[in-house]
């Protein structure tokens, strides 16, 4: 007599309610592996927000091109044209912009008010190349530049500093005994020096050229499309300089050069603990196809008489699956749950993001599954293909 699907999982599941014991080591396999494979898949997870945790609280990732003062036989500066080279020749590389070194550790007057800040000349697309985004007003555009305008875009530090919660666009502030209107607010990053935070104030390269007559950059900015290919980047645009500047060594330097290499770390351990993850999950299938192996034999008489009043092999194939599957089902969810739980923990204690990942949970689990089904199918295979007149002899 065939079997519906409903009769085939009672009898998976009385025959794992019969044989408690050894179920429950099973399943404690199962819990262990997919245990590994889910806190390593969850760890990689935390560590990655963590990273881009820091990441958000710093400028944009990029590459800084400085010339190598030691091995100039004479005075050597960046200018416009090299950033123009980089920008034909450089491959893969989202902005491109120039800095000059302008005034550190200075004070903003505004009325009755001052705050200290820094001074920072820049280029037209150093918004985009930096990071930094513009949070009311605008930045500076070709007609600031070509005629001149003492105008600053200052970030919220410094706008809190001296307006409070008033409105900064508009305003008049002194930097250095010069004027500037503000014409844009920008977000605040911490100091990628580390050093403690103060109001910046951004002027345009044309602007501090009519106030100091210099016309040279003190290192070029470049943000690649991938945060990946940063070094590449890095090197390239060296390649490129010391081809164009023979004799003259530069050299690459990322602000986020720390953070990178944990990245890479974490993304190295995430491996070695996958792998042992991996292991562990097998163990498991391991611990899966001795139970199968040995209820086939102790069940042998029992697949005789099935088999003997109308059960298929393929009932009796799919029913030792189905108990593996169940198993697998059982110690995967649990194990699940149970990292969840500690991922939510860890979070909420080093306040980091925390977000169920479905995609993740459903990878450990499908692995169980599979690891489960692949090591019960062999012995099931068997079961199912035993003669059921000398089973019922057995």
């Amino acid at each position: 007599m065939s079997l519906a699907p409903p009769d085939l999982l009672r009898f998976a599941y009385l025959s794992l309610k019969g044989n408690p014991v050894r179920s429950l080591l099973s399943t404690l396999g199962v819990f262990m592996g997919v245990f590994a494979v889910s806190a390593t898949l969850e760890a990689r997870n935390l560590g990655q927000a963590f990273l881009s945790q820091q990441l958000s609280q710093r400028e944009a990732p990029r590459i800084n091109i400085y010339w190598d003062w030691n091995s100039s036989a004479e005075s050597f500066s960046f200018r416009d044209s090299d950033i123009e080279i980089l920008q034909q020749r450089l491959v893969g590389w989202r902005s491109i912009s120039g800095e000059r070194w302008g005034v550190w550790n200075g004070t903003v007057l505004f009325e009755d008010k001052e705050a200290p800040a820094n001074l920072r000349p820049v280029s037209i697309n150093y918004l985009d190349t930096s990071g930094y985004r513009l949070l009311s007003g605008r930045f500076f555009t070709s007609s600031d530049i070509e005629n001149y305008r003492a105008v600053a875009v200052i970030d919220t530090l410094l706008a809190e500093d001296l307006f409070g919660g008033d409105t900064a666009v508009g305003r008049q502030i002194y930097f250095s005994s010069t004027s500037y209107l503000v014409i844009g607010v920008v977000n605040s990053f911490e100091d990628e020096w580390g050093d403690e935070p103060r109001g910046l104030v951004l002027i345009s390269l044309a602007m501090d050229t009519a106030l100091t007559g210099r016309d040279t950059l003190s290192r070029i900015l470049i943000r690649p499309t991938n945060i990946d290919a940063l070094e590449a980047v890095g090197e390239q645009a060296v390649q490129i300089l010391s081809q164009e500047h023979i004799g003259q060594d530069f050299f690459a330097w990322s602000n986020i050069f720390f953070i990178n290499e944990q990245r890479k770390t974490l993304r190295t351990v995430s491996l070695i603990l996958l792998a042992l993850g991996g292991i562990a999950l097998t163990v498991g299938g391991v611990g899966i196809a001795n139970i199968t192996i040995a209820s086939t034999v102790e069940r042998t008489s029992e697949i005789g008489l099935r088999r003997a009043i109308g059960a298929t092999r393929q009932e009796i194939l799919v029913q030792f699956v189905l108990e593996a599957v169940m198993i697998s089902c059982v110690g995967g969810v649990v194990a699940i749950a149970t990292t969840q739980s500690i991922a939510f923990v860890v979070a909420q204690t080093f306040e980091l993001p925390y977000q169920l990942n479905i995609g993740t949970s459903l990878m450990a689990l499908g692995s169980a599954v599979v690891v489960g089904v692949g090591s019960s199918f062999i012995p099931a295979l068997q079961a199912s293909q035993l003669d059921p007149v000398n089973a019922l002899r057995t």
